[in-house]
């Protein structure tokens, strides 16, 4: 699909037996852009920022027998960037199928806290929805998971779910000697988890976290872990040049390979989220991200970018973006605006204290632009 085109892409999704009394949703890493998406003639939703994630529930409008899903992407304007963007479905697109009772997409927060390498304090708020129409009493157990696959902490809450809402479960563990993660040893844990009613398993989630702690200070610069680390940093976009932008996960390992072997340990998403493959890739190879939420706010740069919908639409995808990366050890700051044009400072601390609502965890920053006019 070309810059500057519109399209729209269908295809069949065959009812599977399997998926009586299930949940279906599908789940698009990125779509670009001003994305519609039709279930059997049904609109399910619009979404004009093209690179962050979103999904929809399909559940109610899946009949037996075939389906058909409908995409219509509308590029028609250009430039809608001020470098390549690509377009149409350049991104992972999954289907996902849990019980009536499961844990949402981006549902789990994991953050370290007491950080030695004696012990440290795992937090994990995990939300439950409960899509029935009775109240339901289940049980969350949480496991931290090390890299040997052995269980080293665990708790397990009973929790009442009232129906057809979202309870949020907040439960703390202890981690002794933990295997901190930093950009020279990237330890990884997984946290898994179990939601179980009468025994029965109703979901089950792995996030994948590291622990560390992230401090910035006036004398010593940034610490990890309470040594000081100097940033030997890189900017870059989420293409792959001659590849596109819809990029193999082999490619991008490869490019974030060879990076690492030149020395970077930092890196910064230029100008928008990338896929999530980036981020774990990041946690896995080792390095730290200043991960980038937007290139401009409410005045576009290019004729037609996302400046144009920023006003509806960032509250919505600043938070699916935060949530969805908030439990990556590599992600050091949250990067609200690139060279922001014609901004006020009180813009400036509306989006910061939104941001401050989801994560405190990290620092915020943005790049402002004073010229009177954009580049």
């Amino acid at each position: 699909c070309l810059v500057g085109s519109e399209m729209c892409i269908r295809d069949s999704l065959t009812w599977d037996e399997s998926w009586v009394n299930k949940r279906i949703e599908i789940q698009f890493d990125g779509v670009y852009m001003n994305s519609e998406v039709w279930i059997n003639g049904h609109l399910l939703g619009k979404r004009p920022y093209g690179y962050i994630g979103f999904v929809y529930d399909l559940t109610d409008y899946l009949n037996e027998g075939d389906n058909i899903i409908a995409v219509r992407v509308d590029h028609s304007k250009a430039p809608s960037g001020r470098w390549y963007t690509g377009s149409g479905l350049y991104r992972h697109v999954w289907l996902n199928v849990t019980s009536k009772i499961y844990i949402p997409y981006s549902g789990t927060w994991v953050r370290s806290d007491n950080v030695s390498t004696n012990q440290a304090d795992l937090y994990v708020d995990t939300e439950i929805t409960n899509s029935l129409a009775q109240s339901q009493n289940v049980t969350l157990t949480t496991q931290a998971i090390d890299a040997n696959d052995k269980v080293v902490a665990e708790m397990s809450t009973p929790v009442s779910l009232t129906a057809s809402t979202t309870s949020t479960v907040k439960q703390q563990l202890l981690i002794n000697n933990p295997q901190l993660w930093s950009t020279e040893k990237t330890n990884l844990y997984t946290i898994r988890s179990h939601v179980v009613n009468n025994r029965q398993l109703l979901d089950r989630v792995d996030t994948s976290t590291g622990i560390r702690s992230i401090e910035f200070t006036a004398d010593r610069g940034f610490l990890l872990n309470g040594e000081s680390l100097v940033l030997k940093g890189a900017s870059m976009h989420h293409d792959a040049g001659a590849v596109g932008a819809a990029v193999p996960d082999d490619i991008l390992r490869s490019r974030l390979s060879k990076l690492k072997a030149m020395g970077v340990n930092a890196l910064r998403n230029t100008h928008n989220p990338f896929s999530p493959e980036f981020y774990q890739l990041a946690d896995e190879l080792g390095f730290v991200i200043m991960n980038e939420a937007f290139d401009g706010w409410w005045t576009p740069k290019a004729e037609f970018d996302y400046g144009l919908y920023f006003d509806k639409w960032w509250q919505r995808d600043l938070t699916d973006f935060i949530r969805r990366d908030r439990n990556h050890p590599s992600v050091i700051m949250w990067s609200i605006g690139n060279e922001v044009p014609h901004y006020t400072p009180a813009q400036q601390k509306k989006i910061k204290n939104f941001v401050e609502r989801l994560d405190t965890t990290r620092a915020i920053t943005c790049l402002l632009y004073t010229s009177p006019s954009p580049r």
